[in-house]
């Protein structure tokens, strides 16, 4: 068994048998892999796709049990006749809710059209739903520091493009939307995330390791990420009044730094190449609110990750 796969199992063999009922909107690579790791705890997973029956990644081992993948769009939750809709496939109560969206570009999407008019119709769904949660995954690229600086969630937000200006929105309709206030809202802000079949490597090896692009990045690990989304889950009444949570491993490193570990200190890809392929941010986020809840990433830094995707990584 590989490395990758013995962490993968000890995600399902640390966590107790779960008889909830789990539904996630947006099955696609972050979230079937949230319809998988809720299958294999027990729970009872449904899952809405726009596009036809989605398939459900195998990203934490073989095995995985069958699942309902429904097809449906979570926007015409907003009217009442699209909400009935969905309502007439799904079971009478759903223990909890997960919004995992993304645009499609064959589908005409983009932004602004979709994240908030997703998350209304989230809201509505989990509340006639009766669930206990309502989980949506967002991104820390709303802080769009550019200067190094710590965020957590305290830090002042970009809103500064159509991207991060669409996020915001769809996250206030999760955190303030609709008058149904039973279910408990939480917004998981992700940062950097990669894993199986989204491997980091490749934008890194072009990027200057001369030490001129000292620029912090952040990682997540996509095995965490579904972690931290079952943990607040089933601790939901555990968080207090706290309802939004950066999720990364907690540990920025330089972009320079990744580069070097990958190729050696010596191996420096040409100006031009380098040039083409800085990234656009540079803050150091901060996970100590999601780690004192109890919860902590089982991939601690992202030169394990490398090493898990197999990458002769350079770095202690």
């Amino acid at each position: 068994m590989t490395s990758s796969a013995r962490i993968r199992e000890h995600y399902v063999a640390s966590q107790p048998p779960d008889t909830s009922t789990v539904l996630v909107i947006g099955p696609g690579w972050l979230g079937s892999a949230i319809v998988a790791a809720s299958s294999r705890s027990g729970a009872s997973a449904w899952s809405i796709a726009r596009g036809g029956s989605a398939g459900v990644d195998g990203g934490l081992g073989s095995g995985t049990s069958a699942h309902h993948a429904l097809q449906g769009d979570i926007t015409r939750a907003e009217t009442d006749a699209g909400l009935d809709t969905l309502l007439a496939a799904l079971p009478r109560r759903v223990d909890h809710v997960v919004l995992c969206v993304a645009p499609s570009r064959s589908r005409g999407d983009n932004h602004a059209s979709l994240y908030p008019a997703a998350a209304r119709g989230a809201v509505r769904l989990a509340s006639a739903l009766h669930a206990r949660t309502l989980l949506y995954t967002s991104s820390t690229g709303v802080y769009g520091a550019s200067d190094g600086a710590v965020v957590d969630e305290n830090a002042p937000v970009a809103g500064g493009d159509e991207r991060q200006r669409a996020l915001l929105e769809a996250e206030d309709e999760i955190l303030s939307g609709g008058r149904e206030r039973a279910v408990r809202r939480i917004v998981l802000r992700v940062a950097g995330l990669y894993g199986p079949d989204r491997d980091p490597a490749p934008r890194f090896r072009m990027i200057a390791a001369d030490g001129s692009d000292a620029r912090w990045c952040n990682f997540a690990w996509r095995d965490d990420v579904v972690s931290a989304v079952q943990h607040l889950q089933s601790r939901a009444e555990l968080t207090g009044q706290n309802r939004l949570f950066n999720c990364g491993d907690g540990h920025p490193v330089r972009a320079r730094d990744v580069t070097r570990a990958l190729l050696g200190t010596e191996a420096v890809p040409s100006p031009e190449t380098a040039r083409a392929s800085r990234p656009r941010s540079n803050q150091c986020v901060a996970v100590d609110r999601l780690l004192a809840t109890g919860w902590s990433p089982r991939v601690p830094t992202v030169f394990a990750g490398l090493r898990l995707l197999g990458h002769s990584v350079d770095a202690a």
